[in-house]
């Protein structure tokens, strides 16, 4: 939610208060893992949303003196970053992730060329973008 809940904030019940309020409802039942995601998203909710800010920030006040480091270094890092640098840095810092293109080939597939040639059917069928791909590629 915290890169992508903009796109159900226009939606009745879920503005970037109640995102920030249903997730925060959850924290005492998650692990420590969970929570240092919960964290990063906090953060990125209160980048999108200016009325999480004044939520967030005492969640991470608490968490600058958790037992976990994650979480603590987290909150402290994220804590800092606002105080530190202008909004509009804050904004680049947090700003949401391209999505990651490996290109290289697997160790299958070279040896598939390899044993089949480029031109095989094989080869030009695994060269081909998997539904997930085109998805994201649309």
């Amino acid at each position: 939610l915290g890169e992508f809940g903009f796109l159900i904030a226009e939606r009745p019940g879920m503005s970037g208060e109640e995102q920030f309020r249903i997730l925060h409802h959850h924290w005492h039942n998650c692990n420590a893992q969970t929570r240092a995601i919960l964290v990063s998203t906090y953060a990125k909710l209160a980048n999108l949303y200016e009325e999480c800010r004044p939520l967030v920030a005492p969640v991470f006040a608490r968490c600058k003196n958790s037992v976990d480091v994650e979480i603590q270094q987290r909150s402290a890092e994220y804590s800092a970053m606002r105080e530190a640098f202008d909004p509009e840095a804050v904004e680049d810092l947090l700003r949401e992730m391209p999505p990651f293109e490996d290109r290289r080939q697997s160790a299958l597939e070279m040896r598939l060329r390899e044993r089949e040639g480029e031109g095989s059917a094989t080869v030009v069928k695994a060269a081909r973008p998997s539904a997930a791909e085109q998805r994201r590629a649309a």
